[in-house]
């Protein structure tokens, strides 16, 4: 639940004004977050009990609401990438498009998750888990492909500045002669 909160802060951080379907859009991402708490305690009761049967299902469960959760978040950073007007800085153009991706992956992640559940419980849990650390890598991952989008943003409005600075020529030189 961490992660998913550093994420979503992170993301409406650089959100500087928003439209009905980014709230609606966000409203859905937060439906599926509330979830969690029902699938985790599932999962924990079943896991307690060790019915093979039972744990089958309750992973199936937790994958299929990690599934929603990063599906809602590739959703939503596709939005904002499609209408930069939304967010507060040029340097977001390439990073919602990367997060996009990167929330794509995710979501195929749990899928394989789900699916494994079906031949083994237990290889089904390592991708859950190695979801879980997919996330935490693509958190670190999304700090630097923002400084890298911030780098190239400033880079372009220094090349832009220098290009459009009045030259040499134009400044206009001393006076010669007394001033009239």
């Amino acid at each position: 639940m961490g992660v998913v909160w550093l994420f979503h802060h992170d993301l409406f951080a650089s959100v500087k004004t928003t439209s009905i379907w980014l709230n609606i859009l966000n409203l859905v991402l937060i439906f599926v977050c509330s979830l969690l708490n029902y699938a985790t305690s599932l999962l924990s009761t079943a896991i307690a009990t060790g019915n093979g049967t039972d744990m089958a299902a309750a992973f199936g469960i937790y994958d299929v609401n990690a599934m929603a959760i990063s599906a809602a978040f590739m959703v939503l950073y596709f939005y904002l990438h499609r209408h930069p007007k939304l967010y507060s800085s040029p340097v977001f153009d390439g990073y919602f498009g990367w997060m996009s991706r990167s929330a794509g992956i995710s979501v195929l992640i749990y899928a394989l998750a789900l699916a494994a559940n079906f031949w083994s419980i237990q290889l089904g849990a390592a991708l859950l888990i190695g979801g879980v650390i997919f996330h935490a890598l693509a958190y670190a991952g999304s700090a630097h492909s923002y400084r890298r989008s911030r780098r190239k943003v400033l880079r372009e409005a220094r090349r832009q500045a220098l290009k459009d600075a009045p030259g040499p020529e134009s400044e206009p030189g001393p006076q010669s002669g007394p001033p009239a």
